[in-house]
């Protein structure tokens, strides 16, 4: 992020730095954490109680108006789901987007600032979101998959499925099972990858924070960044 917004000169092939920069980064990440699980925890709750009520009341109506109710409570419920997805992705790409460019080029953790930043920015976040991370996540499972020799949405013989019946416990271990011999392959194509995920993330939050922010607001007092001294 050093690199991206304009703070070092020069670049490093092995970085290893702990500082007070690397501790406000990991307080902002820590901090941005602590908020999302607030949030979804709350929401959960929310969510089952307008859960239980929904089924009571279809179960009160469904003997006055039969399977309509009951489609008609389905479909509330579906898109109550669909209201909190939607949500937690709008709170979290509002709130994670710039928080370490903050972070990093003011030294300071703040949330706040990071949600006033991308004011009326959500598309555009999302669009760039979308835009860096599926590409790469499409190469992703490309390369799982040949590196697996397609075999890991292989399904279980019907044979199998009559034995297990039916029971969704079983099915989970067949899948955890299946992982876990090549965990070596899922995680070291995403070690390969993780440089240009990184890349492509940090440019795109540096690029925006740049073009939102006043050269002059944070930085010297010729406008010159002021890079902070850390140890290596």
């Amino acid at each position: 992020m050093q690199q991206a917004l304009g703070l070092r000169s020069g670049g490093a092939f092995v970085s290893f730095a702990v500082g007070p920069t690397a501790l406000r980064v990991f307080g902002a990440m820590a901090a941005l954490a602590l908020v999302l699980i607030a949030i979804e925890y709350i929401a959960v709750f929310s969510m089952v109680l307008v859960f239980a009520l929904a089924a009571v009341a279809a179960k009160a109506m469904i003997s006055f108006h039969g399977t309509t109710s009951l489609l008609a409570e389905a479909g509330a419920i579906f898109g109550l789901l669909l209201i909190f997805a939607g949500a937690m992705i709008y709170l979290s790409l509002r709130l994670s987007f710039l928080v370490v460019a903050i972070a990093v080029a003011e030294r300071k953790i703040d949330l706040i600032r990071a949600w006033k930043l991308t004011d009326w920015n959500f598309w555009r976040i999302f669009a760039v979101t979308v835009a860096t991370a599926l590409p790469l996540a499409i190469v992703y499972v490309v390369l799982v998959w040949a590196a697996l020799g397609f075999p890991l949405l292989h399904a279980p013989s019907a044979a199998m499925l009559a034995a297990w019946n039916g029971a969704p416990s079983r099915s989970l271990t067949w899948i955890i099972q299946a992982l876990v011999g090549r965990i070596p392959y899922i995680f070291g194509v995403a070690f390969l990858l993780a440089p240009f995920s990184v890349g492509l993330s940090t440019g795109a939050a540096a690029a925006a924070y740049r073009a939102v922010v006043s050269p002059l607001e944070n930085n010297g007092p010729a406008g010159v960044p002021v890079p902070e001294t850390s140890a290596a």
